[in-house]
């Protein structure tokens, strides 16, 4: 193995870790969380967020 493919490697363990990571925060976050970390101002309410949390299966409590 070269060191461009071991290199490669690595970064793709690295990557597939911080998305592990990422999906047990965001598992444990409410449709309302969710919601409200994804706002932005101009852009969907918090409502329309939450709604949009819960249809794509965020716990609602």
């Amino acid at each position: 193995m070269d060191d461009t493919t071991g290199a490669r490697g690595r970064a793709l363990r690295e990557v597939a870790q911080m998305v592990r990571e990422q999906g047990v925060i965001l598992d444990g976050l409410t449709a309302q969380k969710a919601a409200e970390r994804a706002h932005r101002p101009g852009g969907p309410s918090i409502e329309e967020l939450r709604r949009i949390a819960e249809d794509r299966g965020c716990r609602t409590e």
